[in-house]
């Protein structure tokens, strides 16, 4: 019993950095400068909002006693309740495709090649901790462009534990050709994201008392002569989505207190925009689909008491279909093949997703995947994959479940708890997913920065960990330690 208070203690402030109860779309938290268990960051207090969660008050199914990590669940739309003893993570195994990003308990920005080799510096310099110290240089959110040749970091300068100074850098995969695309900021970085070409880096920043986004052109920026950035507009919050022509991006923010979703060019100065007209939901991210010839939101709903619904537009914003929703606030995500949709409802009186589905969006049907509380889900790179976190409320333990589009079943692969950092991905995972993946590039493994269910029974549970957890194959279900960390993200 201890010991699980000791983890509700941990888990709290986690928790709090999900903000995943959902307000009025101009009131919803948005993604902040991280905050480091010793240092506390933030942009300027005007241009960040604390999010709030309050703890789910639904009852539940006390959880079952164990149960094997590849079982697979009967195709049901009840929640996913069993538990796993707890584990020993293997030695890492060689021959995993791609590279993996991670973001060190230290505040450096670390590259593994998979090859059983440390990983190496890419960003920082060895042997200082300013996460610590409370003064150096933090990075953070790295950022793969859609090639694996190039990465993006936001980092923050800090003095005595607090932010001076921020810059946004762009370095080559093998650690070369550093430079900063935006120098010596005063208000911090929040979210980057690469064109699908990897030429153009989109960056959300703090501004003048409100968050702006702005462009920068890293095709052609160096060490020697690094790209201006470019504002393109403000807001608070914003979010975006790229097209697949590299130029043009959907923006959804508010300004004034009103919702405004825009079709923005983000290549020409002086560009012409389009506005949609929408009677706004309560969302976050919009999305394109990957050929770039529809985009995804969420209205309103038509009368007071009926639920929101997930709208899909052709290119020029006329509706073609919608999926209705089960209550007041949804998150949504395309396939990357951009043939199905999924997404997570959140029912009128609760304070959590409570369901997932995934929507069929030709015939506006769609079907349940899991009926529990749903905190994030993360598609496959083949489509045919969704890996989604629920939280168990009598533990507060965290799990990943896979479920599989071709048998329609789900496996519960893993118990955990994330790290401060992997929070902020979960909380926003309708934002993030659209510039990082989790996935490796086969679609067989995780990645994911946190603890697993023998450190979360620990007194101590110690520093957070960088876990590789096969969902694929023989050993689906088996876990390896790829190091020590806060956040990994795989080359796409």
């Amino acid at each position: 019993m201890k010991d699980k208070f000791i983890w509700v203690g941990r888990i709290m402030p986690v928790l709090a950095l999900l903000g995943l109860v959902l307000a009025a779309c101009g009131d919803e938290p948005k993604p902040t400068s991280p905050a480091s268990t010793t240092v506390a960051l933030a942009t300027t207090a005007s241009a960040t909002s604390t999010p709030v969660v309050l703890l789910p008050t639904v009852a539940q199914t006390a959880l079952a006693a164990t149960t094997a990590a590849t079982t697979a669940l009967s195709n049901t739309v009840a929640p996913v309740t069993a538990t796993l003893p707890p584990a020993t993570p293997q030695p890492l195994p060689t021959g995993l495709p791609g590279k993996i990003s991670i973001v060190g308990n230290d505040g450096q920005l670390y590259l593994s090649r998979l090859d059983g080799k440390s990983p190496q510096i890419l960003l920082g310099q060895a042997g200082v901790n300013p996460v610590q110290s409370g003064d150096g240089q933090i990075f953070a959110f790295p950022t793969w462009s859609k090639d694996g040749k190039k990465l993006a970091a936001i980092s923050l300068n800090i003095k005595s534990g607090a932010l001076v100074t921020s810059d946004v850098w762009v370095v080559k995969e093998d650690g070369t050709s550093a430079y900063k695309v935006r120098d010596s900021e005063p208000t911090g970085g929040i979210y980057l994201n690469f064109s699908p070409d990897g030429n153009v880096l989109s960056m959300l920043v703090g501004g003048n008392g409100t968050l702006e986004l702005q462009v920068a052109d890293t095709s052609t920026g160096s060490v020697a002569k690094p790209s201006a950035p470019r504002k393109l507009l403000e807001g608070q919050p914003v979010y975006s989505s790229w097209a697949s022509d590299n130029a043009t991006l959907l923006v959804h923010t508010t300004d004034a207190n009103n919702d405004t979703l825009n079709i923005i060019d983000a290549k020409n100065p002086g560009g012409k925009n389009q506005n949609i007209p929408f009677k706004p939901g309560s969302f976050r991210a919009p999305e394109w689909s990957s050929d770039g010839t529809r985009f995804a939101y969420v209205a309103a709903a038509d009368s007071p008491g009926k639920p929101q619904a997930l709208v899909i537009s052709d290119k020029a914003g006329k509706e073609l279909s919608r999926q209705v929703g089960n209550g007041e606030g949804m998150s949504f995500n395309w396939s990357p093949d951009g043939k199905q949709l999924a997404f997570m409802s959140q029912a009128t009186t609760g304070d959590f997703y409570d369901a997932l589905y995934l929507a069929d969006v030709t015939a506006a049907t769609k079907t349940k995947i899991d009926d529990g509380i749903v905190l994030a889900f993360f598609w496959s790179p083949d489509s045919r994959k969704i890996a989604y976190v629920t939280l168990n409320p009598t533990s507060n333990i965290f799990t990943w479940i896979v479920y599989d589009l071709v048998s329609k079943k789900s496996a519960l692969l893993m118990e955990w708890g994330p790290s401060e950092a992997t929070a902020q991905i979960l909380g926003y995972s309708d934002q993030y997913s659209q510039s990082d993946s989790i996935w490796s590039p086969d679609s067989k493994a995780l990645v994911f920065g946190g603890y697993d269910k023998a450190a979360i029974l620990q007194p101590q549970p110690g520093e957070p960990q960088i876990y590789i957890l096969q969902v694929d194959g023989t050993n689906s279900g088996q876990y390896y330690k790829a190091g020590v960390g806060e956040l990994a993200f795989w080359s796409k």
